[in-house]
């Protein structure tokens, strides 16, 4: 078994195998979220990657299960037909890609304007289809009607609303993310890994 190696994704899932549910969490929600997480990694032998190195080695068939992102392993799919993706009826995180502006940017004008630019309907559609994930653009929807079928029909990128309700996103607050870090150390120890200095500060 392959788990991302992501802390606040793993947390997410052990928070939902623990039963609860995602928004004000508390430290003692996360030591429970730690407990589910042990046990699996425990009894799964799971081992934490990167989603570049999990994309990587899922289609091989070395290990049953990963934790991937939705696009990700949507693709996977696609190129290996032994691949099939799902979510899970514990539920799964809510996540997106953002466009940012670093405020130390030479052409802040120049950064927005490219911004503007992907989120045309036509370009977020295309793109979109390009890279295999599902778009929030709206306006861009009818167009992948259109021109990519398969993927807006997708069930695992375009989840109906009863899908939609069982997941969510974990809100963080600096308590949350001290205990975190913490749990989140003992985690990769108790996998075998060996923590990195970047790791350890």
């Amino acid at each position: 078994m392959i788990l991302l190696d992501e802390k606040q994704e793993c947390f997410m899932v052990g928070l939902f195998l623990a039963g609860k549910s995602l928004g004000a969490n508390t430290v003692d929600d996360l030591q429970e979220s730690t407990r589910e997480l042990n046990e699996v990694v425990e009894l799964n032998d799971a081992v934490f990657m990167s989603d570049v190195d999990t994309i990587a080695k899922m289609p091989s068939g070395e290990f049953a299960v990963a934790m991937m992102y939705s696009g990700d392993a949507s693709r996977a799919a696609v190129e290996n037909d032994k691949v099939k993706y799902f979510i899970p009826e514990e539920g799964a995180s809510i996540w997106m890609d953002s466009f940012v502006v670093s405020r130390d940017s030479g052409d802040s004008e120049a950064a927005n304007e490219f911004i503007n630019f992907m989120h045309k309907p036509e370009i977020a559609a295309a793109s979109s289809s390009f890279v295999g994930f599902a778009t929030p653009n709206e306006l861009a929807l009818p167009i992948l009607d259109k021109s990519n079928p398969e993927l807006r029909g997708d069930e695992a990128l375009y989840p109906d609303q009863l899908v939609r309700e069982r997941c969510g996103s974990l809100a963080i607050t600096p308590e949350l993310d001290t205990a975190m870090n913490r749990s989140w150390k003992a985690l990769h120890n108790g996998a075998g890994l060996v923590l990195s200095s970047d790791d350890a500060d």
